[in-house]
């Protein structure tokens, strides 16, 4: 997986890319599924025809960590790197930039990975200024691989935990309130188990501080079938029912359909409600997003189907149950691989972004009062490009809505920053 950072003027960093493992993801989707105030993710993968639901997170290279440190108002940038064996740390200025630079050693052969910030000793302060550092032992070949803090014994005082791979255990460092910490204490993860990234979240709503660790946390990891050969390739998350409860849809590839997984506000989920996505069979959803198209404060549901190489529209009950399926014709011979949903012509109606891999043209669909869609417009894109997915918004700040494309043909990402008024 690759993310590249938004620089607020339309234009983006050169990125970094996250290692998934093998389970052959295709697709994924984050958002705040416990109501703990920080984004999760779920992923849908490919072989397994489940999806996986991850608590947690991870950066490389190699960490990175948000906080302002200086005390000024303005929020700042710590990143770990472990091939120079330091934390540089970028101060924020007013206007989204980040300009002023400082390094801090971690020591020779050092290869910091992962960082946590908090105030470890009591003094109002995550850093003003970045003082020596304290080494804690964290075992023989450890590798600690990732780090996070929380208030683990209820004392008000932060304490930190570790997860270290090769000793198949997470540590935790007891804070004392002054920036020292006591001896580690070891939790078994099991042999071969290798822990990874991690994080520190009250996921029981017990007011307690839990751990969560990348591919089996201390709770058992949930998955949910979507059936055998559904080979889900999309997903996202809404409140369908508008009870301040995330929910789950994915496009069902495999079986012509969409799954409709209501949440319990506690990460667990409801068994799939499912739709169809097309009249008859072989419509093959391969993207799906959501909003408000008929204007009636109820979530609606447009899905792009590979098979029928059309868009389809589902209208919203507000109950996670949606209407039958309104078919619109993309035009073309190929079949659509992405879609997003926004308002490109300020009109006040969504509107509908399409791309193809297997063409070179981006398709916005322009949408009514009613849920209805007309007015297509396409635009081309450059030599041998091949569209794969499209994600949209404003990239520039300049209040037009602009469009984002993975090149798949170029092996690029495409900005397409709107300078004039849609039709």
């Amino acid at each position: 997986m690759d993310i590249l950072l938004g620089l607020g003027n339309g234009a983006f960093d050169s990125g970094n890319l996250y290692s998934l493992g093998s389970s052959r993801p295709v697709s994924v989707a984050v958002a705040d599924l416990n109501n703990d105030r920080c984004l999760d993710i779920i992923v849908a993968n490919y072989d397994t025809s489940s999806i996986h639901i991850l608590l947690g997170y991870g950066f490389h290279p190699d960490s990175i960590v948000i906080g302002d440190f200086n005390k000024d108002n303005i929020l700042d940038v710590a990143i770990a790197d472990s091939e120079n064996n330091n934390i540089p740390v970028l101060h924020g200025s007013s206007n989204g930039t980040l300009t002023t630079r400082e390094t801090h050693s971690t020591g020779a052969n050092s290869t910091p990975m992962v960082l946590a910030e908090g105030d470890f000793n009591n003094d109002q302060y995550v850093a003003k200024t970045f003082a020596n550092q304290t080494t804690y032992f964290t075992g023989a070949y450890a590798f600690s691989i990732s780090v996070a803090v929380g208030d683990f014994d209820e004392d008000s005082v932060l304490d930190i935990s570790v997860a270290n791979r090769d000793n198949n255990n997470v540590g935790v460092f007891i804070g004392h309130g002054d920036g020292n910490f006591a001896p580690l204490t070891i939790y078994s993860t099991g042999d071969s188990f290798e822990p990874e990234m991690f994080i520190v979240r009250d996921l029981n709503n017990d007011n307690r501080p839990d751990i969560i660790i990348s591919s089996q946390p201390f709770l058992s990891t949930k998955s949910y079938s979507t059936d055998n050969d559904s080979h889900p390739q999309s997903i996202i998350i809404a409140d369908l029912n508008d009870n301040s409860r995330m929910d789950i849809i994915v496009a069902n590839y495999g079986k012509d359909n969409i799954s409709i997984l209501l949440g319990y506000g506690n990460e667990t989920f409801m068994e799939q409600i499912t739709h169809a996505t097309g009249r008859g069979s072989k419509s093959k959803p391969r993207s799906i997003a959501f909003g408000y198209f008929n204007n009636d404060t109820l979530l609606d549901i447009v899905v792009a189907n590979a098979g029928t190489n059309n868009v389809g529209i589902l209208l919203g009950y507000g109950n996670g149950i949606f209407s039958n399926i309104t078919l619109y014709s993309t035009d073309d011979s190929v079949s659509p691989s992405s879609v997003a949903v926004s308002d490109f012509n300020n009109d006040k109606y969504l509107n509908i972004a399409k791309v193809n891999a297997d063409s070179k043209i981006i398709l916005l669909l322009y949408g009514n009062s009613n849920g209805t869609f007309e007015n297509a417009k396409s635009y081309l894109l450059e030599y041998e490009s091949r569209p794969y997915s499209v994600a949209v918004g404003d990239f520039n700040r300049d209040n037009w809505i602009d469009i984002a494309i993975v090149n798949y043909g170029t092996d690029n990402v495409n900005i397409i920053v709107q300078i004039c008024n849609a039709p």
